[in-house]
């Protein structure tokens, strides 16, 4: 049987003390139906970002950012990189949250001004590279260890401070870095002339790195999405008629349900979620002989679901996304 295959992260709500209140105020009965005939595993140790990047790359690497220095051709000229993300830091109660860098909206001849800004001053003890408005790599001699921090995808919403690793000499030495920066950024002409334009400010960097090499997640040939073209440049859009048409080699990515869910938008998550049961969930019930993989990333497990059509044995079977989620949450 061919299967259909869609990466929906931000399925289940993570806040797991607003469970009962968010799914009681859903309306998924085609979600819910769908999964009275659905089994799941779950894979330690995948997170998005990883997903993410296999997905980009279907190569085997040990990490992201020795990937891409091999791509721009700079390993000979420092030992280590990490990724270097341009974001927007802002307090929130008693805690420091980190924004995706699509907010910021740079424009290529921004992104590389801030970047000579921050070259100039540091004057090669490390050195930044530009791969898109949204990704930068960071070049540096400074000895590691093997505590890899998460990019800001797998953190948006989440207290920074949890991730600052500031209990080893490496992890002390990156969070100077990003201070240093910080401190540059905090009067510079070019944030001053984004906010009379309106646009947040580039007040931080987040530098991470992605291990990329105890992924098991199968090869896909064909991507479809609608709304990461940043990330993968060669996706193809995505229509309601394309669902029927999904090869077990093609990958589908619905990711309108992850900010609400980082953000703990409860409103935003409710009305999402509501508008994918009627469009695409209540598509996929259907959809003949095919079975359906759901790929449901988190931040430390990635779970897989998997849908089979009604047969005698789970013919009786009653499940819905709330017992769904508290099953696997109690796991």
């Amino acid at each position: 049987m061919s299967e259909i295959n869609i990466l929906i992260p931000g399925l289940f709500w993570k806040n797991t003390s607003d469970i009962n209140y968010i799914y009681q105020s859903l309306n998924t009965p085609n979600l819910n139906k769908l999964l009275n005939h659905a089994s799941y595993k779950i894979l330690k140790q995948q997170s998005l970002s990883q997903i993410f990047y296999l997905l980009k790359n279907n190569i085997n690497a040990i990490s992201q950012a020795e990937l891409f220095a091999t791509q721009l051709n700079i390993t000979n000229q420092y030992h280590n990189f990490l990724l270097c993300e341009p974001t927007y830091l802002r307090l929130d109660r008693n805690r420091l949250l980190i924004s995706e860098a699509e907010l910021l909206q740079l424009a290529e001849d921004e992104a590389k001004q801030y970047i000579e800004l921050i070259n100039n001053h540091f004057n090669n003890e490390i050195k930044i590279y530009y791969i898109h408005e949204e990704l930068w790599l960071l070049g540096h001699n400074y000895s590691t260890n093997k505590h890899i921090r998460p990019p800001i995808i797998d953190i948006i919403g989440e207290n920074i401070d949890d991730y600052m690793d500031r209990d080893n000499d490496y992890g002390h030495k990156l969070n100077t870095i990003i201070n240093e920066i910080q401190m540059l950024l905090y009067n510079c002409a070019y944030n001053k002339l984004r906010e009379s334009d309106g646009l947040l400010s580039l007040n931080s960097v987040w530098l991470s790195d992605i291990n990329l090499s105890s992924l098991t997640l199968p090869k896909f040939n064909v991507i479809y999405t609608n709304s990461l073209k940043k990330i993968f440049n060669d996706a193809k859009p995505f229509t309601i008629d394309t669902l029927a048409n999904l090869l077990t080699s093609d990958i589908l990515i619905l990711d309108e349900l992850y900010y609400p869910n980082c953000y703990l938008d409860k409103f935003g998550y409710i009305d999402k979620l509501n508008s994918l049961d009627r469009k695409i969930f209540a598509k996929l019930r259907n959809i003949p002989n095919k079975s359906i993989n759901l790929i449901v990333p988190q931040s430390e497990q990635t779970i897989i679901i998997k849908i089979s059509k009604p047969n005698i044995l789970n013919r009786w079977r009653k499940t819905n996304i709330m017992k769904l989620t508290k099953d696997i949450y109690e796991t």
